[in-house]
């Protein structure tokens, strides 16, 4: 399987990553000690510089290098010259964030100072001082200027990350195994597959947009969190005759209303009225300004109740406050929501998902530090919330498409239990933020209803389905192994899914495309696609097994 041999692939670099990478040297680090058990390993740095910027191994390096195989040395020269573009002032910001402080702790097991031992500062301040390095923030830039003659690289650490991240992906290649299995070998009519090819394309309607401006100052607003909220949305509104069925669009963390504005505007094509809010507590905007220290926190506990009451402010105002001539367009009683990663979130909790506290509280002690799904950490500042009785749900929301939601400890099994609209979740197997595993394979099982979905990408990422955008207009400029191979292909999957979705949950327009054998004739080669509608804790059971770390 495709996905099996790159993750074997990746698994390979990362540990030449611990030797190479990790061995972090120094503002002017002269060796670094390779640590194992009792053995103890010297390199000079002088040996690695040389070898990645002219490609000679000599000296301890060259002894070394008997051991690794041609491609493993290209792999490590190539990681030792990668950049990593990030402002040098944005990085002591997004290193005191949780995530950030959680790696540094996680990384300085592994990277230590040969006189200090392990210091998540001494990584803190070579990472900040070779982000300003000419060459950038490189491997090499960050060995000129780690805080230390020495750099100390406990193998053992890293030999045990490395086991857990072999388990995780031998889980998570058994996961996506299995949902190609049950996918596979459904038949379907050729006219099936003719139906989701002809919705990749624009509708017949024509749409306009226009931009709200929207002051939440309501008592439930200000009973839940304390204070008003001033956010805009964009509405794309088709041209037609009667009452448009609502799509509100929700937004990943630090994104923003623009995202999948291809999606908002196909969808508006085929005859839906699309609102799309921006959440201003976990926007690109309010990002921006927590880098630049115009705010204090880059992200709020509570943001996980207001994102879900902003959209049901949103179609409040639509409904009550809008001209005559715009609510006669809308079809309020029939919303659907697409979310993005925390707007899968919320999406899901607007669909009825509850906050689970007591998940959250089992997930999230001190073993924390040791995942390897980032998107927990996040998950995690939710016990920050004050504990109320939250009812998020909007009984006007009749279906979700979570495209990469979270889900695992904010909700869990219980939380998603509540859920009583159709959902489709949307996954990529190389996913690194939301592990597809973690985050939507085993969560589709928990969900109750029978009109659920589960759409698998294989080879796709986080970001795979979000629009592609000049630099200029957006917060982080992703690398294409980030977004992963023909991101075009997985937009289009996402448009004409959404879009039979939509029909059939919003406006009752069954059809025998919706399924996985159509699906499977839609797929293609570089991003293979798999639809399947059941899948029961049980049968995760096995794979949840497979490959566990021994004690």
């Amino acid at each position: 399987m495709r996905y099996a041999t790159r993750s074997w692939r990746w698994i390979g670099s990362l540990g030449m990553l611990i030797f190479a990478a990790m061995a972090t040297p120094t503002s002017a680090a002269e060796q670094i000690y390779v640590q194992y058990a009792a053995l103890e390993l010297s390199v000079p740095v002088a040996d690695l510089e040389m070898y990645a910027t002219e490609g000679r191994l000599s000296g301890d390096l060259a002894t070394f290098a008997e051991y690794l195989s041609p491609k493993q040395l290209e792999q490590i020269r190539a990681t030792l010259k990668t950049k990593l573009n990030l402002p040098p002032e944005n990085i002591p910001s997004l290193l005191s964030t949780p995530v950030g402080e959680v790696l540094l702790a996680r990384a300085s097991k592994i990277i230590q100072s040969k006189s200090g031992g392990a210091s998540p500062e001494a990584l803190k301040t070579a990472l900040v001082s070779a982000a300003a390095d000419p060459d950038g923030l490189t491997l090499l830039s960050l060995m000129r200027n780690f805080p230390d003659a020495g750099i100390q690289i406990d193998v053992t650490e890293g030999l045990a990350l490395l086991q857990m991240m072999r388990q995780v992906m031998q889980q998570t290649n058994a996961a996506v195994a299995l949902v190609q299995q049950r996918s596979a070998g459904a038949a379907s009519p050729d006219q099936s597959v003719a139906e989701l090819q002809a919705l990749q394309q624009p509708g017949s309607f024509t749409w306009k947009t226009q931009t709200l401006r929207l002051q939440d100052r309501t008592p439930k607003r200000l009973r839940l969190t304390g204070k008003a909220r001033q956010f805009p949305a964009d509405l794309y509104l088709p041209d037609r005759s009667d009452p448009a069925p609502v799509i509100v669009i929700s937004h990943g963390f630090s994104s923003d209303r623009l995202a999948y504005a291809s999606l908002a505007q196909h969808l508006a094509s085929h005859g839906f009225a699309v609102a799309v809010p921006e959440h201003p507590g976990s926007s690109a905007a309010h990002t921006r300004a927590w880098l630049a220290g115009e705010v204090g926190d880059m992200s709020q506990a509570l943001e996980f109740i207001d994102r879900p009451l902003d959209v049901t402010f949103l179609l409040d105002q639509l409904a009550r406050r809008s001209p005559a001539s715009l609510r006669k367009r809308l079809n309020l009683k029939q919303v659907g929501v697409v979310g993005h990663s925390f707007g899968g979130y919320t999406g899901l909790a607007l669909g009825g998902g509850t906050l689970n506290f007591s998940t959250l509280r089992q997930d999230c002690g001190p073993q924390v530090e040791e995942t390897l799904n980032i998107s927990q950490i996040l998950q995690c500042q939710a016990l920050d919330v004050p504990l109320k009785k939250y009812a998020l749900r909007d009984s006007r929301v009749k279906a979700v498409l979570a495209i990469s939601p979270i889900t695992s400890s904010i909700f869990g099994s219980e939380g998603l239990g509540q859920i009583n609209a159709p959902v489709m979740m949307v996954s990529g197997s190389m996913d690194t933020v939301t592990p597809s595993l973690q985050e939507q394979i085993q969560p589709f099982t928990w969900l109750p209803q029978t009109h659920k979905y589960l759409v698998l990408i294989e080879s796709a990422s986080h970001f795979s389905t979000q629009d592609e955008r000049p630099a200029a207009q957006t917060l982080w400029t992703l690398p294409p192994e980030f977004v992963g191979p023909t991101p075009n292909v997985a937009r289009q999957y996402l448009k004409a899914l959404g879009t039979i979705f939509f029909q059939t949950h919003l406006q009752g327009q069954p059809s025998e495309a919706l399924s996985s054998g159509a699906v499977q004739q839609l797929s293609q080669s570089s991003l293979p696609l798999s639809l399947i509608r059941q899948l029961s804790p049980q049968d995760l059971m096995p794979v949840l097994e497979t490959a566990r770390v021994p004690q």
